[in-house]
Order: C-alpha cells, then structure tokens, then sequence
C-alpha cells in the first residue's frame, strides 16, 4: 500500500505543479479534503487534528473551489479515483485511511499546518557556535555527544538553523548547550516556533528567556523551563524502563512542579534584590505570580 501512496502523492504533486498558481491550489485542495473529512471515520478526524490547521479555515472550503483543483483534470478527481480504486479492491475503511495519509504527504511537501517552516536564516549579533567544543570530553552531555555523529549531520543542519538569529546575552549558552543541553535545546527549539509563528523576538533585554510581540502586537514575556531528572533517578538517555501510569505521572508532575516552583523561587529573589522591601510587602508582589503557577499545575 506504501507503493500505492508514493505513486500516488507523485502524481498529485506533478498534477498541482501543472496548474497556474500552483500553492494557491495544493492549499484549496488540501483544505477541500479537511472540510470533507469532518464526515469521515474516527482514525480520519483523530488525523486531521494533527495536522494543525484551523476548522475555520477549512469550513465549508468544498463550496469555494473551482476547476483547477476539482474539475476533471485536477487534483481532487485524481484522489477520488485513487479512492474509489482502493475501496473496491479492499474496503471503504482502508481507502479512507490511505486518503487522508495522502493528504498528509502533500501537507508535508508543500509546507502546510504543522509542516510550515520558516526557512529564514537569521544572523545574530553574535552568533551562536553550538558545535565547537568548549570542553573536555568527559564533561560534555550524553544528547550533546549523539548529535556529534557523522549519523546525525542533517540534525545539527537543523538545530543551526533554529539558532540563527538567537542571541547569546550572557556569553554562555554554547557551553551549556554541550553541558547541560535540555535548557538550552528547549530555548532554541522555542526560537524557532516563535519565528514560525510570525513573532518578533527582543533580545535586548537580559531577562526574561523571551520577549515576544505577536502579530497582533501584543507583548508576551516567556520563560522557557525544562523538569529534569532528579538526583536519584536515572537520566532519560539510559533508556531505563518506564514507570506504571500512575507511578509515571505522579513522577512527572512532581518534577514539572518543581521546576516551576525553582522559577518562582528566581523572580522572587529577583524582584527582592531589584527593589528592597519587607518580606509581607514581597509576598503581595508576587502573589499574582504563586497564583498562576497554582491555577496551571492543578
């Protein structure tokens, strides 16, 4: 069936790169098959939530096509034929699963919903140097030391271009990102979605981790926290075995709790060194900030 899909996806693409304007259609066709699949089977539904694109958008699209993307020559009639095919050699269920998989491949190759990338690559003030070493071997951190193989060269090519752009305000982060990693990986990956979501990035600021306005201009400070491992428990990358549901989760929302509270411990004193008061007058200031934390680790 994987052969059926790649033939198929090929066609498709070579069928929308034939018509004038040919993103405008990949992207009306793939929004056409959404609408239709709200009808669809629970594996179809379950599938189209993953690909990121808002019902909004999708709604009632069957309505606005025209003839490029489902006249008799175009896209949408190659698929329907692929899925009728399908359905009488195997059975509705199947085809429909195969149909959405398509949809999928021609969301990937042309960049759509979770696929979108923004492929800029930015150039820092001072840029980062994630992969020249900054220590002794022995020091270096176990993720840090896999994304080192020759294997992994496609990897770095990606982390670099997530990088691009960030800046390194406190003349460290390359150490830490081979050090310690899982904080640094988190800020870079963030970088990036902010950049894929549209929103502009201030770095002048020393704290905190993001300042970020969105394309409604609004301001967003954000900080990027990672729930480690504790002291007396085995690192993820020993491939340890994992925990019981309930053992599992009891586990994690200890460690997410504690970093949140580790970041609230770091504003408070902050806040106390920035501006001298009593200890009644610092609790009030940051009660509005314990209050959040408790509202979202319920």
């Amino acid at each position: 069936m994987q052969e059926v899909i790649d033939s198929s996806v090929k066609e498709l693409v070579r069928i929308i790169e034939s018509k004038p304007n040919s993103r405008s259609v990949a992207w009306q066709f793939v929004l056409e098959e959404l609408d239709a699949a709200k009808e669809g089977i629970p594996f179809v539904k379950e599938r189209v939530e993953t690909f990121y694109i808002n019902p909004e958008e999708y709604s009632e699209a069957m309505n606005r096509g025209w003839d490029d993307v489902n006249g008799r020559s175009g896209p949408q009639q190659f698929l329907l034929n692929i899925t009728m095919a399908i359905a009488d050699a195997v059975n509705m269920e199947t085809a429909a699963m195969v149909r959405i998989t398509i949809v999928e491949y021609i969301l990937q190759h042309y960049g759509f919903g979770r696929y979108y990338l923004d492929g800029t690559f930015r150039q820092a003030k001072k840029p980062l140097d994630l992969f020249t070493l900054t220590t002794t071997e022995d020091k270096l951190h176990s993720h840090f030391k896999y994304l080192l193989d020759d294997e992994t060269e496609e990897i770095r090519k990606v982390l670099l271009r997530w990088s691009s752009g960030f800046e390194d305000r406190d003349n460290k982060f390359n150490h830490e990102f081979q050090t310690t990693f899982n904080s640094s990986f988190w800020e870079i990956y963030l970088n990036q979605c902010f950049c894929d979501l549209e929103m502009s990035i201030d770095y002048s600021k020393a704290m905190p981790d993001f300042t970020v306005k969105t394309k409604n201009d609004n301001i967003l400070n954000i900080e990027a926290v990672t729930a480690n491992h504790s002291i007396d428990s085995p690192p993820e990358w020993t491939g340890d075995k994992l925990r019981e549901n309930y053992d599992f989760l009891n586990f994690s929302c200890v460690r997410i709790l504690n970093a949140i509270n580790s970041k609230y411990k770091k504003i408070y004193q902050i806040i106390f060194k920035a501006r001298p008061c009593s200890r009644k007058s610092l609790y009030n200031r940051c009660s509005s900030i314990r209050t959040t934390i408790f509202f979202y680790s319920k």
